[in-house]
């Protein structure tokens, strides 16, 4: 009876394949290491997506962002004054 459980359970398992960035992973489904890993992998392809999209919103919003911080300090020293240097 246990066999017969312990290969039904089997049956059920299945391979599953994903994409981050172009790079393909795939994982077992009844491997708990790899499930762990594999979701370890997409919270992290999430976080950062999530995080480059928050960044995107911020230079939409304030162009001033994607002035670099040496030009704007240039630009602060004004004609014939000595620029601020840190």
């Amino acid at each position: 009876m246990m066999a017969l459980l312990a290969t039904a359970y089997e049956a059920r398992a299945k391979m599953v394949y994903y994409e981050i960035n172009g790079q393909r992973y795939s994982y077992s489904t009844n491997n708990r290491a790899q499930v762990k890993e594999a979701r370890q992998r997409i919270d992290a392809a999430n976080a950062a997506e999530a995080a480059k999209a928050k960044a995107q919103a911020e230079r939409s919003a304030n162009p001033l962002v994607a002035v670099p911080w040496v030009a704007l300090r240039d630009y602060r020293a004004g004609p014939g004054r000595r620029p601020f240097i840190r």
